[in-house]
């Protein structure tokens, strides 16, 4: 719900967007395994468990023109 808060916690990155919003985005450091941890917060201050998230973060594809480099 919109008058809930959200804290985001990031292994592995960080977070690039609201960190009370209902969603963010991430920016990850480098390939390997991340995990996103997310908590919310009601209306009423009720706190939710913690939910964890386990992330494969894969490579950035490297570019690649072939033998004929020039035009």
């Amino acid at each position: 719900p919109a008058t809930s808060t959200y804290n985001w916690s990031v292994t592995g990155g960080t977070v690039n967007q609201s960190a009370n919003g209902h969603t963010a985005t991430i920016n990850w450091a480098v390939a390997g395994v991340g995990q996103i941890s997310i908590v919310e917060t009601n209306q009423y201050g009720c706190i939710s468990d913690t939910t964890h998230i386990a992330i494969t973060i894969e490579a950035l594809p490297s570019p690649d023109a072939g033998v004929d480099q020039t035009i």
